[in-house]
């Protein structure tokens, strides 16, 4: 008997860049493993309301960058039993009254399997489903590396965790263990590929006379690395800096007009399609604990030092670092330095194990 062929639709939401960055990771990695299989990525705050996509996104920007500590007191509110329902209530409403145009391409495009890379996108699918009777498989992907209640979305089909400590909680929840397989988080890629490091550095004058370091502002270059460079120059050890600034131009112009400093050879850089050449030539990376970006440090096998975890998930994705003996966590500008200065915690990094986690999440969507 021949069965319909797999078609996949990735859904992401655009809260941050990690979500949507980890579907087109998977989407590559499916044209390389699997060129026949069909296979689309939506982001699902371009089929919304004007009002919601500027309420969600604008709302997770000013919570989560500037005012964290209100942040971080939604996330642990909202990480209860009794929260959640209600939450999960208002989820549903809300995105029914403002998802027409989402519900209308889901059900043209016809999946057999949806993997929902944010909560909220599971949450507005599954009243379509069962008001339109549709039968795709609908799973959900875990993006940090911590398990929140809100994750927790009944009636899905499968659950992508990045640790056994994620499936652990998730089967405390109630998730059936046969439900759950762990299979880290989805990168590019580009980053599984071998690249002559000697030849990169020469790319970008990253000789081995200073220290190279890579330091980080998000995608949208939200985080403000200024001052994390004045703090460098304090030091008497020799630098080489690339500091991406993302998206953010004004940033990049503020880089731009740091006056030098003797200790400090500065490199300031806008968007880039050559992130994975620049963690390569990096003997350090400075940067904001996102779960994707330090997903990406670890299969380079980089030391990783986390600056300032906003309160909820980059807090939870620090403690992994911690516990791996992957990085550290840096507080104020003295910690910074120290570790810098102190490099003896460098020497525990393990090589990671080389299984991408694109590769078991495409083998088990096309499974189950």
């Amino acid at each position: 008997m021949k069965t319909d062929p797999k078609k996949i639709l990735l859904v992401s939401v655009s809260t941050g860049s990690g979500h949507v960055r980890t579907a087109e990771a998977l989407k590559k990695s499916a044209k390389i493993l699997y060129p026949d299989l069909e296979i689309e990525h939506i982001d699902m705050m371009n089929y919304v309301s004007s009002p919601m996509r500027k309420t969600i996104v604008e709302s997770y920007d000013i919570l989560a960058e500037k005012i964290p500590e209100i942040w971080g007191f939604f996330y642990k509110k909202t990480n209860s039993p009794k929260i959640l329902r209600l939450t999960q209530k208002m989820s549903m409403v809300f995105n029914q009254f403002n998802s027409g145009s989402f519900f209308k391409y889901v059900l043209q495009y016809k999946p057999t399997h949806i993997l929902c890379t944010n909560f909220l996108s599971a949450y507005a699918i599954l009243p379509i489903q069962e008001k339109n009777k549709f039968n795709a498989k609908i799973s959900l992907l875990m993006t940090d590396y911590f398990s929140h209640d809100l994750q927790i979305v009944k009636n899905i089909q499968h659950y992508f965790a990045p640790t056994p400590k994620t499936k652990y909680h998730l089967v405390e929840c109630g998730i059936d263990n046969k439900n759950i397989t762990v299979s880290g988080i989805p990168i590019d890629p580009v980053f599984y590929e071998e690249k002559n490091i000697n030849k990169l550095k020469e790319k970008y004058g990253a000789k081995n006379d200073k220290t190279n370091l890579l330091i980080l502002s998000g995608g949208q270059g939200l985080v403000d690395t200024t001052g994390i460079i004045k703090t460098l120059s304090k030091s008497t050890t020799q630098y080489r800096v690339f500091a991406i600034a993302g998206k953010n131009k004004k940033l990049l112009a503020k880089l731009k007009k740091l006056e030098a400093s003797g200790n400090v050879e500065l490199h300031p850089v806008g968007w880039t399609d050559e992130m994975d050449e620049y963690m390569r030539v990096a003997d350090y990376i400075i940067t904001k604990p996102g779960g994707l970006t330090i997903t990406e440090c670890i299969a380079l096998n980089k030391p990783i030092i986390a600056i300032s975890p906003i309160p909820g998930q980059e807090e939870c994705n620090s403690q992994y670092l911690l516990e791996n003996n992957l990085g550290v966590v840096v507080r104020t500008p003295s910690d910074l330095l120290y570790y810098l200065e102190n490099t003896s915690w460098k020497n525990k990094i393990e090589k990671p194990a080389k299984t991408p986690a694109s590769r078991i999440i495409l083998n088990k969507l096309l499974e189950i």
